[in-house]
Formats: structure tokens, C-alpha cells, sequence
């Protein structure tokens, strides 16, 4: 447990809370989940790391449905959620944004995709409901212990892709991926070989596009 919340920066080498560490059991999330919402906080975008961090904490949005049909059907409905990311996060990050969107902003697009994913991101917003409950108050004690004094901006760059996937990484990390291209392979601190997901966006990507 210890070397766990090192490795994340909640404890110091003398084994005391860090502030990251003092604040991550007031979320209702797995630590590194935590760290990624708070660090979404400090990159200033919230929205979009914290329903990429409770995608993270529930089911596969993306469930896939028996028939073949409709499973071909929740496939390309990734893929086009991912709008060439090559992103499964961006492709639940965009779902949850259409998908909850009042009935009279439902899309055509929404509409086919609905009956795949719907149930799982009612589920995803019931967590993200209850994890941001307790972000106001904990994100202003965070940033204020780090010398930030002001989070109404919490969402300046909640639409840059990069912020939120340096937020993102912040979270998982050490579980990152390394992409190795002179030899065509992904490569992982405790795997020599990492392999997509046959169902991720990437499982068909080029690779030089990764």
C-alpha cells in the first residue's frame, strides 16, 4: 500500500502524506482516479477528466451487445465517438457530452447510438453526480495548499485535448504505455509487449498515427 501511494506521490519518502495524499480519500474513487480528477483541477479541466475518471471507475460504456449486428453497430459508434482521436476516452467523454444533452439536442447520431450505451452512461452519470459533490470544497483546499488561491476556473481548458491528456497520464501514470516505433511495439514498465484491446479504437488504428 505504501510503495503504491509513493509511486503516485501521496506519501513522501518517509512515508507522510503528501498533500495530493491528504486529499485523495475525500473522493469516492480508487486513488489514481483521484489524482487524475485533481489534476484535471489544476490543469483547469475539470468537466472532461473527471467523466473520463468515472468512466474509468465503472463498466465499459461501450458494453457490447450479443447479436452481431448491433455489436458491429456499438463498434463504429466508438469509432466515430472517438472523431479520429484514436481515443476511447475521447469517445466516452463524447458520448456522455451528446448522450446527456436534453432530449430536444438529442442528435440522429445519439439516437442510433442510444440503445448500445445508453443504461452505462446513465450508470457513469450517477458516479460523476456523486464524485462532484465532493470536488468544490476539496479542490480549493488542494490548490490552495499548492499556493493557488483561485479554481473558478476550473475549466479554462476543459477543450484542449492536450491538457486534458496530460491530466490524464498524470493519473495513470505508471501505468503508461510506451509506444516504440523502430521496432513497431507498445511496451509497458512491467510488460515487454502490450496489445490493444480487439474493441478499442486503436486495435485497427495505424500505427503511425498512435
Amino acid at each position: 500500500v505504501h510503495f503504491l501511494q509513493q509511486t503516485i506521490d501521496a506519501m513522501d519518502a518517509g512515508e507522510d502524506l503528501t498533500e495530493l495524499g491528504y486529499h485523495l480519500p475525500e473522493l469516492p474513487v480508487e486513488p489514481h482516479l483521484g489524482k487524475m480528477v485533481l489534476c484535471g483541477v489544476v490543469l483547469k479541466c475539470l468537466d472532461p477528466v473527471l467523466t473520463i475518471a468515472c468512466a474509468l471507475a465503472c463498466r465499459d460504456a461501450f458494453v457490447l451487445p450479443s447479436a452481431a449486428s448491433q455489436k458491429r453497430a456499438a463498434l463504429l459508434c466508438r469509432k466515430r465517438f472517438a472523431a479520429g482521436t484514436f481515443s476511447d476516452h475521447m469517445a466516452v467523454l463524447r458520448a456522455f457530452q451528446v448522450l446527456v444533452l436534453p432530449r430536444q439536442h438529442i442528435t440522429p447520431q445519439s439516437k442510433w447510438c442510444t440503445s448500445p450505451v445508453g443504461w452505462m452512461l446513465d450508470r457513469l452519470s450517477q458516479i460523476r453526480a456523486n464524485v462532484a459533490r465532493y470536488c468544490p470544497l476539496l479542490a480549493s483546499g488542494f490548490v490552495r495548499a499548492r499556493g493557488g488561491a483561485d479554481i473558478r476556473d476550473v475549466n479554462t481548458n476543459s477543450e484542449n485535448w492536450a491538457v486534458i491528456k496530460a491530466a490524464l497520464v498524470a493519473g495513470a501514470y505508471p501505468h503508461v504505455v510506451h509506444v516504440d516505433r523502430e521496432n513497431l511495439v507498445l511496451t509497458e514498465a512491467k510488460e515487454k509487449k502490450v496489445r490493444f484491446h480487439p474493441t478499442s479504437v486503436l486495435s485497427q488504428a495505424q500505427f503511425k498515427k498512435v
